[in-house]
């Protein structure tokens, strides 16, 4: 038999546990199992097991483990690996948690466009000895030609000599291993460093004090493992600059009202001619519900897979057959592409017509030939319910949930519809049709892009249509009866309410996040990088009641509700009265219903003193005054019925089960107003604990645990949206796993800042001005005139009085600060990068506005009042934008 010690930090402070899940290889049989550690003396944890002579290696890394299910695991993207020899029989691993390598990111899809080249092994094989030591770590800043190397006091470490040093084996991306022989260390401390060689001679030693490791006294047959802290060399760095705007903004001259993939082309080309490098695009998801305006919203994706056929390149497509049809096209589209913005409703109507037409002519060609029969054999898993689904909403036209026998699909759902609905086969292949063609187009967009030397950067929505296709194919990983949103934040005084479900976690991760990786393997055939809309919803989502109106009315899950003997420990001993019961001003009443404030009131409210109301008990929840509503005795507005339910949420604290959590700003409300000092300020002390203490590690874990894994399934360079409300632990996850932050100058991570310096910002971020949720700069500047004036001295360093309107010498200075910054992109809204040219910027800056957070009935469609090919010939701004960014050095 041979025996395995495992041995490992980790610190745990909540009676949670660690445990090693393990792989016996033997004759290429796989024999899987855990094993669980214990805490031998505070954050040290250790296990020992025996395993069969027959067995050939093992595979192994450590859990942690809550409430007996595995809450996050190590960065699993190759397991440990212990080889069984013929010398060795007992095996002693001294390990570190392993989070994303270091210098992991250096390997996504941005370094491989844009990197240098890197140290090649040479992969030599590993010798066994009686008393073996092997070293484990991660190395990052190896250049081309260099060697790495181990070199120390002992003689099998070549006495600090370079020229006698071992050489480390390759492992991974960017780990090492080297195993050599301790017969002359026995036991005690030995003390080593690496070093890079090239054959020239030349060495570069690691910096730092040298590196140690303690032996125990030896035995023989014995192998210890060490895994160690990386060493850097240099921080591999790209910086590069970019453009941010949404594929329906765009415009060519050829385009039929909204830009399309064919419209990426030209914009890859203005890109390449300012010596930019990067794309960023919003979600390019199928919206449609409707086919209406309010397909606009282009988070609300009914398919994370699906395309949307609004941005098919319609002119790259077979004329029609019929001359008059093309010219009747061909004038429908001058008109659409003449309007200032997308009128989403009559150009997703025209290309629908167009493609409907097309099919009939050209369909079953298209259908056959090889290249659609394998993307329809590749994508089938979200193909066939995506085509039924688009069957099945413009057939009964109604919400998913009254579809009576397919309410549900499954694999029966296909053969039922076909039964039911003679036409459904053409339309199924009408819908597989158009997805192949955007398919198409987009990956050949990309090609184009990469084939220039530009990357195309995506965007993964938070959420989903609450009625889309992935619902419809399994509810059981979404939460139905709430809505995600966010907190209160500079977006929106009372929260926002994105209308999205939110998801099983649970189930989700005991399938691996399947669902997510397979969305991000696809979504990587078209993008290099992405952006994670909202990446704290991988921390915690803001739930708000699928009854509630207002993001007030939200609460993060998950959570940590406090009970009623850690309030009391804040010196808060109120009854449920005062934690529960939502509480209204007279005052407000009067101004909220006006002549029906006394109808009102005798219907909802009953008086509790102070110049107060609260709710009657027939109405004391979202869900009960919900029901009220039937009556329309009192023939309220949706205004009034929306102000009742805001009103609702005047409390202090909502009831989970036998718990309590705080709400929201609840500073503002009648309930806190109501209460007296001590309680004010016992109140403001879990408050503080609550939102700002209480969940920290808590969060950390469930952010480890959900973007690991769903990093890992590809290698595009992944960015996060990390704005609003962060709680600590948010940062360093992103650091753990390299995801790029973002920063935006106006929106300071530092209390007390009124403007970030770009000059701080860390390498591994976005720098950018605004954002698509934003004004634009020059929007920004008209808001607030001392604001703009404390930021024209203060951030920018000039003096006197600042511009009413901001100018283009105050836009240049703003987008050289952030191309000077070290962050790996610095990427600009496109009108941000006009603001500098006051002869090509749109005349009123209102008008660039892509969207209004606050305002959930917002169209979106802005558009390029210019069109590609005009900024083409625009050869003075194109050549001073290109000289701009080529003397930062993010030049192409």
């Amino acid at each position: 038999m041979k025996s395995l010690d495992f041995n490992i930090s980790y610190g745990i402070n909540d009676g949670s546990m660690l445990q090693v899940a393990y792989t016996l290889v033997v004759n290429g049989n796989h024999v899987h199992g855990v094993l669980p550690l214990r805490e031998v003396q505070y954050g040290n944890w250790n296990a020992r097991f025996e395993v069969d002579d027959a067995v050939d290696y093992v595979l192994y890394g450590y859990e942690f483990v809550r409430q007996g299910k595995v809450a996050r695991c190590e960065w699993s993207g190759k397991p440990r690996k212990v080889r069984m020899n013929s010398i060795n029989y007992n095996y002693r691993m001294f390990d570190r948690w392993l989070e994303a390598p270091a210098g992991n990111y250096t390997h996504t899809s941005l370094f491989k466009l844009f990197g240098a080249g890197e140290a090649k092994a040479d992969g030599s094989g590993i010798n066994w000895y009686n008393r073996s030591i092997t070293l484990m770590l991660y190395a990052v800043g190896l250049r081309e030609g260099e060697q790495l190397a181990i070199v120390g006091d002992a003689d099998v470490l070549g006495n600090w000599r370079p020229e006698a040093a071992i050489p480390l084996n390759p492992v991974e991306d960017n780990r090492w291993s080297v195993t050599f022989n301790a017969e002359s260390i026995w036991s005690g401390n030995f003390q080593f460093k690496f070093i890079t060689r090239r054959s020239n001679g030349e060495v570069r030693w690691e910096e730092g004090d040298n590196r140690s490791i303690f032996i125990p006294d030896y035995e023989h047959s014995s192998s210890y493992r060490f895994e160690l802290p990386e060493v850097v060399y240099d921080s591999p760095a790209i910086r590069l600059a970019g453009t941010v705007i949404p594929l329906f903004s765009l415009r060519s001259e050829h385009s039929w009202g909204v830009g399309d993939f064919g419209d990426i082309k030209l914009m890859v080309d203005w890109l390449v001619s300012t010596g930019q490098s990067v794309l960023q695009l919003l979600p390019l998801n199928d919206t449609t519900i409707n086919g209406g305006k309010e397909d606009s919203y282009p988070y609300n994706c009914v398919s994370v897979f699906a395309l949307n056929p609004i941005y098919a390149d319609t002119e790259s497509l077979p004329r029609l057959r019929s001359e008059k049809r093309n010219n009747h096209y061909r004038t429908q589209r001058n008109r659409l592409n003449n309007l200032p913005t997308v009128d989403y409703a009559a150009v997703y109507k025209l290309k629908m017509a167009y493609m409907r037409e097309l099919f009939d002519e050209y369909g079953c060609d298209v259908l056959n030939n090889d290249k659609c029969r394998r993307f329809i054999s590749e994508q089938s898993s979200w193909l066939k319910p995506y085509t039924l689904f688009r069957f099945l909403t413009s057939r009964l036209r109604c919400n998913i949930w009254d579809w009576k026998e397919f309410r549900y699909y499954d694999s029966e759902t296909e053969i039922r519809v076909l039964s039911e609905y003679p036409d459904a086969r053409r339309e199924l292949d009408f819908y597989t049709f158009v997805q192949y063609l955007l398919y198409s187009q987009l990956t050949d967009a990309h090609n184009y892009a990469t084939g220039k030397g530009v990357a195309l950067k995506g965007d993964i929505p938070i959420g989903v249509a609450p009625n889309g296709v992935d619902v419809w194919c399994d509810s059981r990983q979404f939460n139905l009866s709430v809505s995600a949103g966010a907190p209160p934040d500079m977006f929106s005084a009372d929260g926002q309410n994105w209308g999205f479900p939110t998801y099983n976690w649970d189930l989700m991760a005991a399938d691996g996040y399947s669902w997510w990786r397979r969305r991000l393997q696809y979504m990587s055939r078209f993008f290099d990088a992405y952006r994670i809309d909202h990446v704290l919803g991988f921390f915690r989502i803001w739930e708000i009641p699928r009854c509630a109106v207002s993001g007030l009315a939200g609460r993060f899950s998950p959570n940590l509700p406090l009970s009623r003997d850690e309030l009391a420990s804040f010196g808060l001993h109120l009854s449920d009265d005062d934690l529960l019961l939502p509480y209204i001003d007279k005052a407000s009443v009067k101004e909220l219903f006006g002549r029906k404030a006394k109808a009102v009131t005798d219907r909802y409210f009953a008086e509790c003193g102070d110049a107060l109301y609260t709710f009657k008990k027939d109405c004391n929840t979202l869900q009960e005054l919900r029901l009220t509503f039937a009556d329309d005795t009192l023939k309220l507005t949706d205004t009034m019925r929306e102000s009742l339910l805001r009103l609702q949420g005047n409390v202090l604290f909502f009831k989970d089960g036998d718990k309590y959590i705080p709400r929201i700003a609840a500073f503002d409300t009648p309930a806190y107003a109501r209460l007296s000092q001590h309680d004010k300020a016992a109140f403001e002390r879990v408050y503080q604990h609550y939102f700002y203490e209480r969940h920290n590690m808590f969060w950390y874990e469930e952010g480890m645990r959900k973007l690991a894994p769903v990093m890992q399934a590809t290698q595009m360079t992944a960015c996060g949206e990390d704005l609003g409300m962060i709680p600590d632990c948010v940062p360093w996850v992103m650091r753990n796993l390299q995801i790029l932050s973002l920063e935006i100058q106006r929106m300071p991570k530092t209390y007390g800042l009124a403007f970030a310096n770009p000059a701080d910002y860390p390498s591994l971020s976005v720098a950018t001005p605004s954002t698509h949720d934003m004004s634009t700069l020059r929007g920004w500047w008209r808001e607030d005139a001392s604001l703009s004036q404390q930021f024209y001295n203060k951030a920018l360093g000039f003096e006197g009085k600042a511009p009413v309107e901001m100018d283009g010498r105050v836009a240049q200075a703003i987008i050289r600060q952030h191309l000077a910054s070290p962050s790996m992109l610095a990427l600009f809204a496109w009108q941000d990068l006009l603001a500098m040219d006051e002869r090509l910027r749109r005349e009123n800056p209102d008008d660039e506005r892509i969207n209004v957070p606050s305002n959930r009935d917002h169209v979106w469609n802005y558009r390029m009042h210019i069109s590609i090919e005009r900024m083409l010939a625009e050869r003075g701004f194109n050549e001073a934008l290109r000289l701009m960014i080529e003397q930062s050095g993010r030049g192409r």
